[in-house]
């Protein structure tokens, strides 16, 4: 497909140059097979996809995910005929405005309906990982996420799927067999819970000269603030990413905790900002990068796990009463992060949520304004 004009799809509104629109009043937007469908078909003649709803919907993880993947975007028609950018908030005056990312200078290029964030029911842990396997009969998919949930949760996910709703039962072999059958194209998977284990997410397989590459991206709720779960929930993410090292290899992982919800919807307002919890690099990343593993533990901290001769690093952050961000930004300055995410690879990713959530510098979150709520002045 070479002409944007050629595209028809049941779920198009409307057809611009470079862009479609598609409009829904859903309460949920999950990555249906017909959604799915509408990216890849777009992709396909490099047009963009514009999902435009009111401030009622709300996107499932794997939505989001294959959003930002496809550069598709959202807009949110407010009352009054307001438009808005349902991840940033900037205020629109049209709806192909989007697409370029309008900058965030000040609070007041946030439209006041993102300022008002809903009401919070669970901490939620947010795990990114990237784990390289070998490409060969031997490679089975799913061992970090499996990895995750029953050390958080006590079990293991419960559904999976290559579209919503992740109905598929959880067997690590079939969906393995999947991914190899739709080789060489990348897939992803979305991943579920349940409603007394909150998990969201998504797993993507790449194949490359490397190997296979597994990226999770996964949200899971551990209980209501103050809870013992809850509670106790770093220090299961400090066990879960030393033993993750051994069982599964990371080159990287990343963990982070913020208030959520128990839906795990992503709605068009302001999120709850996350704090990291834990960093770790796998040992190809420590050898590639040349670190020194008693410098590490010596100036940061770092624990040492995995084989002695080369061991990975577990970078403890934060808590949940301790920001984590001072500790990320000493660690970075002494890590060579664009050469680390070479190495990684499709992987680097993950490092996307260390590189853009937090500006220690400007005190500026994702939205241009300050954690207090106030402008930032120049």
């Amino acid at each position: 497909m070479t002409d944007h004009e050629t595209i028809r799809h049941p779920l198009v509104d409307a057809v611009h140059a470079g862009w479609v629109q598609s409009e829904s009043r859903s309460a949920v937007i999950y990555l249906s097979e017909g959604r799915a469908d509408l990216f890849v078909q777009a992709a396909s003649g490099d047009v963009r996809v514009v999902l435009v709803t009111d401030e009622l919907s709300a996107l499932t993880e794997a939505y989001y995910q294959a959003m930002r993947d496809y550069r598709g975007a959202w807009v949110v028609r407010g009352q009054g005929g307001t438009l808005r950018d349902g991840i940033t908030g900037a205020k629109l005056a049209t709806i192909d405005e989007v697409l370029a990312s309008p900058a965030i200078r000040d609070i007041d290029d946030v439209a006041v309906d993102y300022l008002r964030p809903k009401p919070t029911d669970q901490l939620e842990i947010l795990l990114s990982a990237s784990v390289r396997h070998r490409a060969d009969a031997d490679a089975v998919l799913g061992g970090f996420a499996e990895q995750a949930t029953t050390t958080l949760q006590g079990v293991a996910p419960t559904g999976w799927g290559v579209t919503e709703p992740a109905t598929v039962g959880w067997d690590r072999a079939e969906l393995t067999a999947v991914a190899r059958r739709r080789m060489p194209a990348d897939t992803q998977f979305a991943l579920a819970g349940t409603r007394t284990h909150p998990l969201t997410g998504t797993l993507g397989v790449r194949r490359t000269d490397r190997g296979l590459e597994e990226i999770s991206q996964l949200f899971l709720g551990v209980g209501a603030a103050g809870s013992d779960s809850a509670t106790s929930a770093p220090e299961r993410v400090l066990g879960l990413l030393a033993a993750g090292e051994e069982k599964t290899m990371p080159l990287i992982a990343l963990a982070l905790a913020r208030p959520g919800v128990s839906s795990q919807l992503r709605s068009p307002v302001l999120q709850a900002p996350a704090n990291p919890l834990a960093l770790l690099i796998g040992a190809p990343g420590v050898r590639a990068l040349g670190l020194d593993p008693a410098r590490m533990v010596a100036e940061f901290g770092a624990i040492a796990v995995g084989r002695p001769r080369i061991p990975a690093l577990l970078f403890p952050l934060g808590t949940l009463d301790e920001l984590g961000w001072p500790r990320v930004e000493a660690v970075l300055g002494a890590v060579d992060v664009d050469r680390l995410g070479a190495l990684l690879g499709n992987g680097s990713a993950v490092l996307d949520g260390l590189r853009a959530r937090h500006r220690l510098d400007t005190g500026l979150n994702d939205t241009g304004t300050s954690e207090s709520g106030g402008k930032h002045g120049a």
